[in-house]
């Protein structure tokens, strides 16, 4: 459950006319009621980014080599 997970990015941003982007490591630490041996660590690359004139967003999440992409529009309600 996401819900059983602590997540701590730090990102760097990067600037064009057009778009504003975000990248960096996000550290994902299991902090649920089922933890044995201690929490649970992963640390994953991520990039999300926005264009503003189209509210539009992306994101990517990269774990053991397979990547993970969500996007989102901002609807006209």
């Amino acid at each position: 459950m996401l819900g059983e997970w602590e997540v701590t990015a730090t990102v760097r941003e990067t600037c064009s006319r057009a778009s504003k982007e975000f990248s960096g490591p996000l550290m994902m630490k299991h902090v649920g009621l089922c933890t044995q041996d201690g929490p649970e660590e992963k640390t994953v690359n991520c990039a999300f980014g926005c264009r503003p004139r189209r509210i539009d967003c992306m994101a990517t999440l990269s774990v053991a080599g397979e990547d993970c992409t969500y996007s989102a529009s901002l609807s006209d309600a």
